[in-house]
């Protein structure tokens, strides 16, 4: 057998699943026909001679078809026709069979589960890339699960009894919510494509179809070859739909076409509505501003008449008055004329006018008289001015209490001086 090689990036899955770009380097069986539990280390990209020996002391019954048909099945191989649903019973004739070894039933009892266990990792970095899948085959259902954890996870017993007994409690430790049968593990494992298409001519009772792989694939045609390379792409099912596919396709172009037709003409539509929309928008928006331009004008008008209208009451008012004042003036010359037309009243008006004119001239006489009183008395009071003002300009500038003082300290000067002088 040769294993397969793919660029290595154990960090990119790029849709290949939890396993990605990382190779098998190593594989591991239990209860798994005749094979030990000895860890088998695989170098990717060599070719690997599968061989061992029988119950009769030749290659026959040795397992080699087994570990193939094993490695095929940790490895997804599409032949194993796991997706239909009876690969996984199948799958359970790789358990070990005592009658098949050449053992006796009653010293070596058919077990009820195995594993196939394969190490996935970088060549060059195993420790750090490693990925451990356990492949866990029953008798009873379901017949295939698996899991997967990060590193390394092999059973390393001493020996091959302590491995098989380990087996188990490695297959507890696993993580369980990672556990997936037999129709999801491709899948989650590897992503669309197969990691593996192998011939393999017998997998216990279940012979596989015929294969490129076979000796005499020179008789295949070019459309069994064609199959055969869709499957090994893993496109078989595609391949079988493609006619439905198309159907499909061309229904969901005429949708599409229709949709986006129909889409086209609703956008138009829309597009009318939203003209009609703006172009009334358009014309309330012009009939409001037309609106607001009459109010301004007739605002406009008020204030004028308002401002005309306070002028006029202002007109108004003072006209009032004027009347008014007339009024009194007609009323007032009414009466003067009416008074006018009695002679004997006005004889006495002219008495009392030249009584009040005769005593206004004797107050007017009278005041004359005091005018010129006053005028003399003013003389008076000029010349007795400049006598005052010729006496104050030999005055000192005191005033007329220090003066006093002085006077009554100089007159007891004087009488000290009278004593001492009638003394001496």
């Amino acid at each position: 057998m040769t294993a397969p090689t793919l660029p290595l990036d154990p960090t990119a899955a790029d849709g290949a699943g939890s396993v990605g770009r990382r190779q098998l380097v190593a594989v591991q069986t239990f209860h798994i026909a005749r094979l030990t539990s000895h860890p088998v280390v695989l170098r990717p990209g060599s070719f690997v001679a599968v061989t061992g020996k029988g119950p009769k002391g030749d290659s026959n019954e040795s397992g080699k078809t087994s570990f193939l048909a094993a490695v095929g099945l940790l490895l997804a191989d599409p032949e194993w026709r796991l997706d239909a649903g009876v690969g996984g019973q199948a799958a359970a004739d790789l358990l070990f069979e005592p009658e098949t070894a050449g053992a006796s039933e009653q010293r070596y009892a058919r077990p009820g589960q195995g594993y196939v266990v394969g190490a996935f990792a970088d060549p060059d970095d195993v420790p750090g890339t490693a990925l451990t899948v356990w492949c866990r085959i029953a008798t009873q259902p379901p017949h295939l699960r698996f899991r997967w954890t990060d590193g390394l996870h092999l059973a390393t017993a001493d020996s091959d009894l302590a491995r098989h007994r380990e087996a188990d409690e490695r297959w507890q430790a696993l993580p369980a919510l990672s556990e997936v049968g037999a129709k999801r593990y491709r899948e989650a494992l590897y992503g669309d494509a197969p990691r593996c298409l192998a011939y393999v001519a017998r997998r216990g009772g279940l012979r596989s179809k015929p294969s490129i792989l076979q000796m005499d694939a020179g008789a295949f045609s070019p459309a069994d070859i064609a199959s055969a390379l869709i499957a090994l792409t893993g496109r078989s099912a595609a391949f079988e739909t493609e006619a439905e596919q198309r159907r499909r396709l061309a229904e969901t172009d005429e949708q599409l076409a229709d949709t986006r037709r129909h889409d086209a003409e609703a956008r138009r539509d829309e597009d009318d509505q939203l003209a009609d929309v703006a172009a009334r928008d358009a014309a309330r928006h012009a009939l409001a501003e037309a609106e607001g331009f009459w109010r301004q004008h007739f605002a406009r008008g008020l204030l004028d008449a308002l401002e005309r209208a306070e002028v006029l009451d202002a007109e108004l008012a003072e006209a009032e008055r004027e009347l008014a004042a007339a009024a009194d003036d007609v009323d007032r010359a009414q009466r003067q004329l009416a008074g006018l037309a009695d002679r004997g009243e006005l004889d006495e008006t002219l008495r009392v006018a030249a009584t009040e004119a005769e005593a206004l001239d004797e107050e007017l006489q009278q005041a004359r008289d005091r005018h010129t009183q006053a005028r003399t008395t003013r003389g008076h009071l000029e010349q007795r001015l400049n006598d005052l003002r010729e006496r104050a300009q030999g005055a000192d500038g005191r005033d007329p209490e220090d003066c006093a003082a002085d006077l009554e300290r100089a007159r007891a000067a004087r009488d000290e001086a009278l004593v001492a002088a009638r003394g001496a």
